[in-house]
């Protein structure tokens, strides 16, 4: 796999997107003599910019981002250079068995003081809990060894009742091959990297519990697309040669 087409990937910081007209809209990936990723050429950097009540944040995209990845033990640390104005976080991921079991992210706030949070996974039949500093912060849900659904839960500060639930749902797999499975260090990609297949589409949902009901569920669709199969059965999304 020499690089991966962005029309899959997922940020979770997306707001305001430019596009350089230039843009390849591929990943591309360097490797070393044994064939693990050490670059990532690509992707989305952050900016701001001046809005009628100060300044919002947008995402601009291009080729010039290079985020390097290195490799100690069971643990695997990759840039994620994507704010301009400060240095990038440090992502640090520790993989056994092909499965993620913690990922501390060292990065900086506004002020560019450094901060630090840790996750950690707990696994169990069709289920992973992900925690953030040792509270429960999501949970991933799984049908035929492919990701369907991250939930999140906003609770009330003082009373810990539930207000809000959002949901990421990814639908309509493919029976190819997910060349990105384990490879969550791919910028965008990390939801992507705990299937085994590529969904075709995803909806982000908001439900508001204390009405009821799903709020702008009509508009949730963030992208759908068909996949598309090379003559070597290799789905699209994919090239072994960078064009």
């Amino acid at each position: 796999m020499n690089s991966v087409k962005l029309k899959t990937a997922y940020y979770e910081q997306l707001g305001l997107l430019l596009v350089n007209p230039s843009f390849s809209g591929k990943i591309k990936f360097e490797y070393n003599g044994n064939g693990q990723i050490i670059k990532m050429i690509g992707g989305f950097v952050s900016f701001y910019y001046p809005t009628g009540s100060g300044f919002e944040e947008g995402l601009f995209i291009n080729d010039s981002l290079v985020n390097e990845v290195s490799y100690s033990g069971n643990v695997i640390t990759a840039q994620d250079n994507y704010r301009y104005d400060m240095p990038g976080r440090v992502i640090d991921y520790k993989i056994e068995y092909g499965k993620l079991i913690t990922r501390k992210v060292r990065g900086y706030d506004d002020n560019g003081t450094e901060v630090i949070t840790d996750f950690q996974y707990e696994y169990s039949s069709n289920q992973i809990i992900e925690r953030k500093d040792n509270k429960i912060f999501r949970t991933f849900y799984f049908e035929d060894d492919n990701l369907v659904k991250v939930e999140q839960v906003t609770r009330n500060y003082l009373t810990g009742e539930i207000m809000w639930k959002t949901e990421i749902v990814f639908s309509d797999y493919d029976s190819y091959e997910n060349l990105l499975q384990g490879k969550y260090f791919v910028n965008g990609t990390f939801f992507k990297a705990f299937s085994k297949n590529n969904f075709r589409k995803l909806q982000k949902k908001h439900y508001d519990y204390i009405a009821g009901q799903y709020v702008d569920s009509g508009n949730s669709t963030m992208f759908s697309f068909e996949s598309v199969v090379d003559q070597n059965g290799l789905v699209d999304l994919f090239e072994t040669a960078c064009n």
